[in-house]
């Protein structure tokens, strides 16, 4: 939260920065693109985070895949595809739990500010703790470690940056929307240029050297955010109106932080000693269960009270009981308590919502309503989020990454695309320098930007012009590049459909989504079909089913989080964005236990699978659209 005043030594010590002369008016300088300077310095540091997270994700089941052992020309880890995918859902999903934690730390004892940079500084080195094979030490606990300090930091940064965004507009209204705008373009460009970048060194030459290029993507974030500072004003800075309850709440979270992770790792070395018999499928499996488990009781809480706890609690551990008579394992006989436990809370708030003795206030309904979008938009992540795991393997194994060589020769298709690309890009950059209004890190970023794109387009013309296999993990970044040219025609169509009083409601964008992620699905599963390993598919079907899934992403992701500070009453707005943040974790972790399905399905079959469960949930989301409308009474 911004502090209200100039920083005071309280706020140096707890992370923030001491304003200097005249820096206060630096601050309000609105000459980034008619924004704050201090959007610059978040802009580079988020871009830059973004670049090396969406790096390591395009590079992280591919490596843990690869062969294992000296003879391997680029060695991996050798994991079967079961076991790297509960890994890449479990990593997933806590880089997005951990957010909850993170918010609590820079609210209640450093400071937004302070968390970044110290969440920053974590990232870096786990990124170059998955490097250090290179250098001889071990493999997979060298890789376990990086994962772990990578999570941790992104906890710390991810929700804060955004929350220092927000405090660079305290009036608020289409300006901060704007700001917020130009702050996610940070974002999509990072998530093109690290799957690109980190994917070309990491499977072109060596797995470490991919990792290692993630890190100095965040030190160069960190450096960014260091030097911009003093364009931050008071953002970030905690407002410390009682330095002793701080010190209390410090000492606390420092001993919590140190005895769980003192259980983590005493868990972690039972498991791999074998003195536990557990794998990492069944961890996640139980992490899942754990996780829906919490949340539909925390709903109960606030719609049925301590009675509705109870009861639900009762009913998951008979339904638990019961099922465990019917099948094999305590894990699969929890899931079926937890799935039954969902239906039966769905059962009885509708039972209740129709019945004539029972008053239902408008809160808890709007409760309902984000429970409802809660198990939506998990469900919606399960599927977008096999980017990173099934349709990445299925780009490595079964796709056609093959092009050229044509007619031109290398040199001649290096000087084309210099003279078609770079020379109108080398135009903007000029005009751009011309602007007077516009801060020279404006300037200077716009004109890097371009180089990078000039010079990653004359790289990727010589290479087709001689023959070239593309990366398979390379293709990770046609998401984010279709996002940054579609995202501005959503905002369009939806504005004009508003202007016509046919804007969809927040339910009917959901289904939307759902309905759009599934048709990628179909595609992809019919491209599977006729796909072999000696008989692979073009990457065409790739690029549709791509294309599809940000359809779905722009109908559903920017209206998901809105909607919970909409219909949250105000004292539980930040529950319910972490709610949001839960519901994204939980769509990870399944990505990751779905992918791993793929050690006895074909991947037609599974992803076929995955699109009837999606649609069928679209289809049912547009079907309660209306009902769930009204229950959230004038939000729309």
């Amino acid at each position: 939260m911004a502090a209200s005043g100039p920083a005071s030594d309280e706020s140096m010590q707890n992370g923030g920065a001491r304003t200097p002369a005249g820096g206060e008016a630096v601050a309000e300088r609105q000459d980034f693109f008619g924004h704050p300077r201090g959007l610059a310095t978040l802009f580079f540091t988020e871009l830059w985070e973004r670049f090396s997270y969406y790096g390591l994700r395009a590079l992280l089941v591919l490596f843990m895949t690869a062969p294992a052992g000296a003879a391997a020309t680029n060695p991996g880890l050798g994991f079967g595809t079961e076991k790297a995918t509960a890994v890449y859902g479990l990593y997933t999903a806590f880089v997005y739990l951990l957010a909850l934690p993170g918010g609590w730390v820079a609210d209640n004892i450093w400071g937004q500010r302070r968390s970044v940079f110290v969440g920053g500084c974590i990232i870096a080195a786990g990124h170059f703790s998955l490097a250090l094979p290179a250098v001889g030490l071990p493999d997979v606990s060298s890789f376990y470690l990086g994962l772990f300090l990578i999570v941790v930091g992104t906890g710390l940064l991810k929700p804060n940056i955004s929350t220092m965004v927000g405090d660079l507009y305290p009036e608020g209204g289409a300006r901060r929307d704007a700001g917020f705008s130009v702050f996610y373009m940070g974002i999509n460009f990072g998530a093109i240029l690290g799957p690109t970048l980190c994917g070309w060194l990491g499977e072109g030459y060596s797995w470490h050297w991919g990792f290692s290029l993630a890190g100095f993507g965040m030190l160069g974030g960190l450096i960014s955010y260091k030097l911009g500072a003093p364009n931050l004003g008071d953002a970030g800075l905690l407002e410390a109106d009682d330095e002793e309850a701080v010190q209390r709440k410090s000492r606390n979270f420092y001993l919590l932080t140190a005895l769980v992770t003192a259980l983590i790792v005493a868990f972690g070395f039972l498991a791999t000693s074998g003195a536990i018999a557990v794998t990492l499928t069944q961890v996640a499996e139980a992490v899942g269960v754990g996780i829906i488990l919490v949340t539909l009781l925390f709903f109960a809480y606030l719609t049925l009270e301590w009675t509705g706890v109870g009861a639900m609690t009762a009913f998951f551990v008979v339904a638990s009981l019961a099922a465990g008579q019917f099948v094999d394992g305590a894990t699969l006989a929890s899931q079926i308590g937890v799935g039954a436990t969902v239906l039966f809370f769905v059962l009885v708030s509708i039972a209740r919502l129709v019945a004539p003795q029972y008053d239902v206030s408008l809160k808890r309904r709007r409760y309902l309503v984000i429970y409802w979008l809660f198990l939506l938009s998990a469900l919606f992540w399960s599927g977008f989020e096999q980017a990173g795991s099934s349709l990445n393997l299925f780009a490595r194994d079964l796709t056609a990454r093959d092009f050229g060589p044509f007619v031109l020769s290398q040199s001649s298709a290096l000087v084309a695309a210099i003279v078609l690309i770079g020379l109108p890009a080398a135009y903007v950059g000029y005009r751009m320098s011309q602007r007077e209004d516009l801060w020279w890190v404006g300037q200077a970023g716009v004109s890097l930007l371009g180089a990078l794109v000039v010079g990653f387009l004359g790289y990727v013309a010589y290479q087709i012009a001689g023959g070239w296999t593309v990366p398979a993990s390379m293709l990770q970044n046609i998401n984010p590049t279709f996002i940054v040219l579609l995202a501005p025609v959503f905002g369009s169509l939806w504005t004009w459909l508003a202007n016509r009083d046919a804007n969809p409601s927040i339910p009917v964008k959901f289904g939307i989504g759902l309905l759009g992620l599934a048709a990628g699905f179909f595609v992809i599963a019919w491209g599977a079909a006729q796909a072999t390993a000696d008989n692979p598919v073009g990457a065409h079907w790739l690029v549709v089913t791509y294309f599809l899934h940000t359809c779905g992403e722009l109908a559903l992701s920017p209206v998901g989080l809105s909607s919970m500070t909409k219909l949250a009453p105000e004292h539980r707005v930040g529950q319910m964005m972490g709610v949001w943040f839960v519901s994204t974790a939980l769509g990870n972790l399944f990505a990751g236990l779905i992918a791993g399905q793929l050690e006895a399905l074909d991947p037609s079959g599974l992803f076929m699978t995955v699109a009837l469960i999606v649609g069928g949930g679209g289809l049912v989301a547009l079907l309660a659209a209306p009902p769930v409308k009204r229950l959230m009474g004038d939000v729309e």
